[in-house]
């Protein structure tokens, strides 16, 4: 716009005093003055950051994971995994992860000063499967690496402290509530115990032990034990004939697995008997609890 002012001013004046502007003029002067414009002094870019993600004597910051990460699910905004840098030069910065299941992070921004700074780094992408995905990065001459723990989507697919199943080709399903009870010098022996909604005379029992000491979870889930059995009795369904389900009757092996879980989902199976005799497996079987009550028990 000036540019052209400039011109426009040229023209006018050289109007009144006669004088005319001849086409390879007004080329030399807008030369000029783009020329001038071009000089002009331009911002620059901030220099890239220096530091370190990795603490004095060694070993990486900690971390922190926002938000729950389930598979197939693109996260919200409200996720993210916040690390922290150690500046020593302030300037420029941008920290990309390697890809896990489908899944980078990344986070850039300016560091305006020395010392203790926190990098949000959010996602792109979504998780392929439920799992545990350690994520490399770099930063500098520092790699450190930090840890998402991504939860199965089914888990939203059934409220907290309530179960189903399908058996015999009916569809159970109700509310329960969970208890854990850590044995001193022993094992750690969990139960859930649900009813059937709106039924007083439906019960299911689950009980699972486990050794080490140490609450059941997906990374101690030991294989079935002859304590471990799985009770379900109900005298009635919405359609279809009295069924009593009882693991323990079962002439197949008389025990319940939780086979795997994810956050509070667990996934069981086992065989049980049918009222005319019959052993039917345990198919789709999971519950979820929320914070089940804790005691201790000397043996």
């Amino acid at each position: 716009m000036l540019i052209i002012n400039v011109i426009n001013d040229l023209f006018m004046k050289n109007r009144l005093h006669g004088l005319r502007l001849v086409p390879s003029v007004c080329v030399l002067i807008l030369s000029a003055l783009v020329a001038f414009t071009a000089c002009k002094k331009q911002p620059s870019s901030p220099p890239s950051a220096k530091g370190s993600l990795v603490q004095e004597g060694g070993g990486c910051y900690p971390f922190t994971v926002h938000g729950i990460y389930y598979n197939g699910i693109t996260p919200p905004d409200t996720n993210y995994v916040e690390i922290n840098v150690n500046v020593t030069s302030p300037g420029a910065y941008r920290i990309t992860s390697d890809m896990q299941y489908g899944v980078t992070f990344s986070g850039s921004g300016v560091f305006n000063d020395t010392g203790l700074n926190v990098v949000r780094m959010r996602s792109t992408g979504t998780f392929l499967k439920n799992t545990v995905a350690d994520f490399h990065t770099s930063f500098d001459s520092s790699s450190c690496v930090f840890r998402v723990i991504t939860r199965d989507s089914a888990e939203l697919s059934i409220a907290d402290n309530t179960w189903h199943f399908t058996a015999g080709g009916h569809f159970y399903q109700g509310t329960g509530v969970g208890y854990a009870t850590v044995w001193v010098g022993g094992s750690y022996y969990f139960a859930f115990f649900g009813s059937m909604a709106g039924y007083s005379d439906t019960s299911l029992i689950i009980k699972y032990s486990t050794y080490p000491t140490e609450p059941v979870s997906c990374s101690n889930l030991t294989s079935a034990k002859p304590e471990n059995y799985l009770s379900f009795a109900t005298s009635r369904f919405a359609t279809g004939p009295v069924v009593h389900l009882d693991a323990s009757q079962s002439t197949g092996p008389a025990v319940t697995d939780i086979t795997h879980c994810s956050g509070n989902l667990y996934y069981f199976n086992g065989t049980a008997r049918d009222s005319a005799g019959n052993i039917v497996p345990i198919t789709n079987a999971r519950f979820r609890v929320d914070n089940p009550h804790q005691s201790s028990t000397p043996q």
